[in-house]
């Protein structure tokens, strides 16, 4: 059976093709995931600084928020990390995606 190049190079560039839409893939769903924690957590900065410029304190937790500023982030999707360090520091927070 005699093989013919130039279905051997289409099999070649249908492979690598394949290969590199599976890699852009990867980093696509990466980035996106990335991209969620982000907003999830800018929502929750924003929250707090209108809980600070409305009331003149920074909350003690985040279930403040959820209940006064309708804070709605799913924590079943996202681990939150709120420290508050005093009334008028703001808290470091920390929003990462559950995996």
């Amino acid at each position: 059976m005699k093989v013919n190049k130039v279905n051997v190079v289409y099999g070649f560039i249908s492979v690598l093709l394949l290969v590199i839409v599976i890699v852009l893939g990867v980093r696509f769903s990466n980035y996106t995931q990335d991209q969620e924690s982000e907003l999830a957590k800018a929502s929750l900065r924003k929250a707090m600084l209108e809980c600070y410029a409305a009331e003149g304190f920074y909350p003690t937790s985040v279930d403040y928020l959820k209940e006064n500023y309708f804070l709605d982030i799913d924590e079943d999707r996202y681990y939150i990390s709120y420290m508050s360090i005093g009334s008028n520091i703001m808290p470091i927070i920390s929003v990462t995606k559950k995996r």
